[in-house]
């Protein structure tokens, strides 16, 4: 997903938070585990959960990126809490 039509979902009201039931991802965990900065960027920006942990290995969208080693991912997260 481009940053801008994420965006676009976001300012529409699409649920940030929403939680896939066949994964137990969020989108921010998405953005994450597929190395997209600019879509982290903006969900966190948007208000994303980032301390959300997926209920089979208690993962969270920053430990994705760490695992995935993205660096470029992990320096979207720096500043948020």
């Amino acid at each position: 997903m481009t940053k801008n039509s994420l965006q676009t979902e976001v300012n529409w009201g699409a649920e940030i938070n929403r939680i896939d039931p066949q994964t137990g991802y969020t989108p921010l965990m998405v953005a994450s585990i597929n190395g997209n900065p600019e879509s982290v960027k903006t969900l966190i920006d948007r208000g994303a959960e980032i301390d959300y942990k997926e209920p089979v290995k208690g993962r969270t969208g920053k430990f994705s990126s760490f695992a995935n080693d993205q660096s470029y991912v992990q320096m979207s997260y720096v500043g948020s809490t």
